[in-house]
């Protein structure tokens, strides 16, 4: 669909033709009325130029299909000539939705040169700010004629969609699993390297010259080695927050968006470990991706996480009902919230009474507005009361809080 945009030339035209015009019939000058007419069929001439000068023009994007927020990409702009002539005065425009943004060094739109046989190809870089799924419509390609009088617009090419993961955070000195380790031993999948002495034994082919007890060895005459207590590592559940209360902040700085990184970098986090991880989120259509310790399932993972939103009617006191509902039996379980309902701490409570390990980390509001610090010290501490390991996040220091519960 072509449209038409007028300049302030267009206007000047006008009025010059109006007055040569009536100083031609004033004074009865024919050249004048010439003129005049000149004048008023120019905006009709220059507005057919410019709509001829998209005649068969095609123009088409290419986006890689996934980003990452902070990543600078290449996106490439083709601009095609089918017709037998060729083509000069156009220009693409991208009109790139909030959320991506293009480089003010190489910016989104350019001036097309005359097109002849080979395609028009213009590069900019790209900068996702936010997570989420991006719909980027068709390329806008501007045609102007040569007295810049008017110009004529068509969206060329297919519509593009992209979608951005969330951040992922490189965690190394997290305390989630040992800090909810109560004293036994699990059934599930054990460390081989342990750090707490058990025993000493006989050496056996294929064991490690490091746990050779050299005391022992010299005082019995024959090789000893020594038996670590095996740490296991439980699986982990981590459920999400997804309520509207559960967000405090701006569009892209705000609770939510820093539950997301959390969830996302404690995910990537178990599953470089090969440590079974599962994700719910309670909602209308409550979200689950069963425990997993594939390292190619993280990116089933942080699609569902691209595109969640804190919109959920649904309370997160409710949404912890849900997963006590589906969590299996001896996993761990991490909430993440940064919402204050005081009927939380009831169900966690609740929860801990089927689940004999529970993390919760908390992402505090008063980080991002300060209408909720008065009531974050008695929250935290009823989340304490419950027996529940508290973590307390805030904004750029997400490592850090999970280093060390309160």
């Amino acid at each position: 669909m072509m449209a038409s945009a007028r300049y302030p030339r267009v206007t000047v035209l006008v009025f010059g033709f109006m007055f040569i015009y009536i100083v031609a019939a004033l004074f009865h000058l024919p050249a004048l009325f010439y003129m005049a007419a000149a004048l008023a069929v120019a905006p009709v001439v220059s507005y057919g130029v410019a709509r001829a000068g998209l005649h068969r023009v095609r123009a088409e994007r290419r986006i890689p299909p996934r980003l990452w927020p902070g990543e600078s990409v290449e996106v490439e702009v083709r601009v095609y000539n089918q017709a037998l002539l060729p083509k000069c005065l156009l220009r693409v425009d991208e009109r790139l939705p909030a959320g991506l943004e293009g480089d003010k060094a190489e910016p989104p739109g350019c001036v097309v040169p005359m097109l002849w046989g080979e395609p028009f190809v213009h590069v900019y870089r790209l900068v996702p700010r936010k997570r989420g799924r991006y719909a980027l419509p068709p390329v806008r390609v501007t045609a102007v004629d040569a007295l810049d009088l008017t110009r004529a617009v068509v969206p060329s090419g297919p519509a593009d969609e992209t979608l951005v993961y969330p951040q992922v955070i490189p965690l190394k000195d997290v305390t989630i699993h040992q800090a909810t380790r109560r004293g036994r031993r699990r059934r599930q999948r054990s460390l081989t390297d342990g750090t707490d002495f058990r025993s000493t034994r006989e050496y056996v082919p294929g064991d490690d010259l490091r746990r050779v007890h050299w005391p022992s060895t010299a005082r019995r005459g024959e090789p000893i080695v020594v038996e670590f207590e095996e740490h296991a590592v439980g699986d982990l559940l981590v459920v999400l927050d997804t309520s509207a209360a559960g967000r405090t902040g701006g569009a892209i700085d705000n609770t939510f968006e820093t539950a997301v990184t959390l969830a996302a970098s404690v995910i990537a986090h178990e599953l470089e470990r090969s440590h079974a991880v599962g994700l719910f989120m309670d909602g209308p259509l409550p979200a689950y991706l069963p425990l997993t310790r594939e390292r190619s399932d993280l990116l089933a993972f942080l699609e569902l996480l691209a595109t969640v939103e804190a919109d959920g009617a649904r309370p997160f006191m409710a949404g912890i009902g849900a997963a006590e509902a589906v969590v299996p039996p001896g996993t761990e379980v991490l909430l993440v919230s940064g919402s204050l309902d005081p009927a939380i701490p009831f169900a966690v409570s609740g929860l801990l009474a089927g689940v004999q390990d529970v993390s919760y980390a908390f992402v505090d509001p008063s980080a991002y507005a300060s209408n909720g610090a008065a009531a974050v010290g008695p929250f935290v501490d009823r989340l304490q009361g419950t027996g529940a390991v508290v973590y307390r996040i805030r904004p750029g220091q997400i490592e850090r809080g999970l280093r060390e519960p309160l």
